[in-house]
This record gives structure tokens, C-alpha cells and sequence, in this order.
């Protein structure tokens, strides 16, 4: 069932608190979503393009639904993150 399905790819079991205290932070993983506790900027590494793109002020609490698998130290000013996946 295609719905069931969709429901299912957005419920997420595996947390990883970001660290980039020592430098980028690699997630050694794919995660499909990213939670901000404190609002800032974020540098990240989508998955699909292995590119590095920053979102710009990016509210606190909010939750991005973007493939990624590296958070960049360099540019990011956000804090409190959660990587999240299925």
C-alpha cells in the first residue's frame, strides 16, 4: 500500500546528535531529516548530489526533510542539531 508506505518514510527510529566540535561531522550514514534546536545557518551535504549547500537562517525548532550525510563546521552557526532517519 503506497500510503502506508509514505507514512511509513516519515517516521524516524535512529537519532544521531550533531557534533562538529572537532570539524565536520560525517554521519557515516544517509539521514533523511534534520532537526535545529537553535536557529542559524547549516552547511550539509545532500545525499543524492554530494554537494555542500547552506540553508540560511533556519528557524529554531524546526525540522528539515533533506537527504543528507555530512554537517560542514565552516558557515554553520546553528547548534542543538539531530540527524534522523528511518
Amino acid at each position: 500500500n503506497d500510503t502506508k508506505n509514505a507514512l511509513n518514510k516519515m517516521l524516524y527510529g535512529t537519532g544521531l546528535v550533531i557534533d562538529y566540535s572537532g570539524g565536520d561531522h560525517s554521519l557515516g550514514a544517509t539521514y533523511e531529516s534534520l532537526y535545529v534546536g537553535v536557529g542559524g545557518n547549516i552547511v550539509v551535504t545532500l545525499a543524492t548530489s554530494a554537494s555542500d549547500f547552506t540553508f540560511v537562517n533556519v528557524a529554531s525548532g524546526q525540522m528539515l526533510p533533506i537527504q543528507i550525510t555530512h554537517v560542514k563546521q565552516s558557515g554553520t552557526t546553528a547548534t542543538n542539531m539531530i540527524a534522523m532517519k528511518a
